[in-house]
């Protein structure tokens, strides 16, 4: 049954994951004998507590790690989909005088608390203020290719339910049938099918379908796991149906990794806004306009968007 009333942005919470390489300077060579993760990332976590932010571990094991996290806090954690050598690391040690061997580093990923599009709550100044906490002092960050900025979209509502099943399924569909062009707001490294940026397209079970078929098998599906299904399966695709727990969201896995809190402002205006107009279209004419073959960025910009910063911002960034 179709939903009656509008997801608005007032309707929408959002999370967002920041994935980037960590370097600890630390003169302390009895530190060593531990494995490096299990040193910045309590250290991590400890900063931010120190700085005014309710932080926690998550995503392992040890006494002072949430096994169920609280998604009212900061979160220290880690993605396995972060890989990266030697070389990457030194660009981020020009700004330090400490010799190499006093340093150890780590994949790090912080997650937001659970934050509202229009709230008062300044969460572009917390996480500007966390992230440059993580490149003065001991620690210096960066990212390179295999890093991400996840994007994780709720629904706020009383009953802390999932968006409404139509809902889900016009979402999926246009970021399973519009990912060409959704490709183009991003560079050559999250395009197409990576490793660590998966594309859903190449799911067994729908890379030969044509787009009408596929469409058409999204909108078949009864309940969300059935979407679920036919989405993530399990790898680190660019979109997923997150169901777990109190995490009911729509997750935006695409972007690249970037420690730029503008940058990242514009994406989550970007997916808030797809969400927002996917919703609210009917499926007949979402149906034609993701199945004719012609959606372009100009496209998505236009008829999913709809706002004059971001738009700009997109429009430049695909004339690059």
């Amino acid at each position: 049954m179709a939903h009656t009333y509008p997801i608005t942005l007032d309707s929408l919470t959002f999370g967002i994951e920041v994935e980037m390489i960590t370097c600890y300077l630390t003169p302390q060579a009895s530190e060593y004998r531990t494995p490096p993760q299990e040193i910045i990332r309590p250290k991590v976590a400890e900063l931010l507590s120190r700085s005014g932010f309710l932080s926690q571990q998550v995503g392992s094991y040890g006494p002072d790690i949430a096994l169920i996290p609280d998604y009212h806090k900061w979160s220290v954690g880690y993605d396995m989909s972060i890989d990266y050598q030697a070389q990457d690391i030194s660009p981020i040690l020009t700004s330090t005088s400490q010799s190499i061997n006093q340093i150890i580093h780590s994949d790090l990923e912080i997650a937001t608390p659970i934050l509202h599009f229009n709230s008062p709550k300044p969460w572009i100044h917390e996480l500007s203020t966390v992230i440059q906490l993580l490149n003065t002092g001991n620690f210096r960050s960066a990212v390179n290719k295999t890093c991400g900025i996840h994007v994780h979209v709720g629904y706020s509502n009383p009953s802390g339910s999932h968006f409404p099943l139509e809902v889900v399924k016009k979402v999926a569909a246009v970021m399973i049938l519009a990912e060409p062009a959704l490709d183009k707001f991003h560079p050559e490294t999250r395009r197409g099918h990576k490793s660590f940026n998966e594309t859903i397209r190449y799911l067994p079970h729908i890379a030969y379908m044509t787009d009408a078929a596929v469409f058409d098998l999204i909108f078949s599906a009864q309940t969300i796991a059935q979407i679920q299904q036919h989405t993530s399966r399990d790898r680190p695709h660019k979109f997923a149906v997150v169901s777990v727990g109190e995490k009911k969201t729509l997750e935006f896995r695409q972007h690249e990794g970037t420690l730029d809190v503008g940058v990242i402002r514009m994406w989550v205006g970007f997916v808030a806004r797809l969400v927002c107009e996917a919703a609210n279209m009917s499926s007949e004419i979402l149906r034609a306009l993701l199945t004719t073959g012609n959606v372009t960025p100009k496209v998505i910009l236009e008829r999913f968007i709809k706002d004059e910063e971001i738009c700009g911002y997109y429009r430049f960034a695909t004339s690059q």
